[in-house]
């Protein structure tokens, strides 16, 4: 009997006991069965960093002015304090081209002095009064407008062309030739024989970033029907799959991650080459306004519509080039995981 009572009280004492000698690591299973809210002492030595749901909740549980102050000091904690960093690392290298750029002005306006290289507060004053009284804006218009023409008509031509190269091996064969001479040629040639046919006005600025685009449309069009598997289409033949459905579901989606990349590229030239045939061969646009500020020697006015052609640079790459070359980078990674 004495040997019976004493087995539950070893045994309790036994179990009191084997966690203190076991230590944290000996069970884990157990220890994530428990939950953090099992062991205060652990969870009060681990802090906030161990569990933040943990230390959220207590932030939003605790009331008045003491809530407050807890809930500010787990956003610096966790949030804010990474915030600074990302900011001013996005922002290093905007400031140092800024910089640079201000280092590039003083070194003119020494070298060539006020009159030819005017400083940035008087090209601001005259890009402010070009945009006050809206001549900045019509002329900007003028100049995105046959930009948007000419890429429109590279993209349906450039398209229709590739698609046929790509997928008929004799058209590609005739087509190559023609295509690359188009794009060795540079858009001085184009802009001379558009203005000896069509003459000064709209068509110069279109025909040149029509011949300009072109090619880029076309080249990754045809290399994006190329990339297709033959399997698949092969089994898709095997099976009678309909052909509409061939290029809704195969040839479509291989060919849109290297079109959408060829597009970013021709919207990054259009606007540029626009601008080039409106300074020889139209009456206005930006191009155009460039040409008589150098005829005139209207050196701040000259830096203005420049200023401006780089901000609108720097727009289109921020909100339309760079969203088109992730998405294409994006179906092109689904296209390969697929």
């Amino acid at each position: 009997m004495a040997r019976s009572q004493a087995s539950p009280r070893a045994a309790q004492k036994g179990d009191s006991l084997a966690p203190e000698k076991a230590g944290p690591g000996a069970n884990p299973l157990a220890a994530e069965k428990a939950g953090p809210g099992d062991n205060p002492l652990a969870a009060e030595m681990a802090g906030p960093k161990a569990n933040p749901q943990t230390a959220r909740s207590d932030c939003s549980n605790s009331t008045g002015q003491d809530g407050l102050l807890a809930r500010l000091s787990w956003a610096l904690k966790t949030r804010l304090k990474i915030a600074p960093k990302t900011v001013a690392g996005a922002a290093i290298p905007y400031l140092a081209s800024i910089a640079a750029l201000l280092a590039l002005i003083g070194i003119a306006r020494l070298a060539l002095g006020p009159a030819l290289a005017p400083g940035p507060l008087p090209v601001l004053k005259s890009l402010g009064a070009l945009a006050s009284d809206g001549t900045l804006f019509d002329e900007l218009g003028v100049t995105i407008k046959r930009a948007l023409q000419g890429v429109l008509m590279a993209a349906a031509i450039g398209t229709l062309l590739g698609l046929a190269a790509g997928r008929l091996s004799k058209a590609l064969r005739y087509m190559a030739p023609l295509v690359a001479s188009l794009q060795a040629c540079p858009p001085i040639v184009w802009i001379s024989l558009a203005m000896v046919w069509a003459g000064t006005g709209s068509m110069v600025p279109i025909a040149t970033v029509l011949a300009s685009t072109l090619p880029l449309v076309f080249s990754n069009t045809a290399q994006g029907v190329m990339s297709l598997s033959p399997r698949l289409e092969a089994m898709s033949q095997l099976y009678g799959v309909p052909r509409l459905r061939v290029w809704r579901k195969l040839i479509l989606p291989a060919v849109a991650p290297y079109w959408l990349a060829g597009l970013s590229t021709v919207l990054a030239t259009a606007w540029k080459a626009a601008a080039v045939a409106e300074f020889m061969g139209s009456h206005d646009g930006v191009g155009n306004k460039l040409y008589w500020c150098y005829a005139n020697l209207e050196m701040e006015a000259l830096n203005a519509w420049a200023l401006s052609l780089i901000i609108l640079g720097l727009t289109l790459e921020a909100l339309v080039i760079t969203p088109l070359r992730r998405c294409a980078a994006a179906l092109g990674a689904r296209g390969m995981s697929s």
